[in-house]
């Protein structure tokens, strides 16, 4: 994480635009896991629900029981 932050800085980006936490997801994106389309286009509304738990998590909310 530290190399991707360190090479943001490099190039000059905005500090938004430098990720401070990110999630690596195992499984492929594919049409076939519903989560892009046949041209490989992101179905945003099946990757939120997909990763709710980890952006929760990544800007510390919390959830009501």
């Amino acid at each position: 994480m530290k190399d991707i932050q360190d090479v943001g800085r490099a190039k000059k980006l905005a500090t938004f635009e430098i990720p401070r936490k990110l999630v690596l997801d195992p499984d492929p994106w594919t049409p076939e896991s519903g989560l892009v389309t046949e041209a490989m286009k992101i179905k945003r509304h099946n990757i939120k629900p997909k990763f709710a738990k980890d952006i929760d998590e990544m800007y510390g909310i919390t959830q009501k029981a």
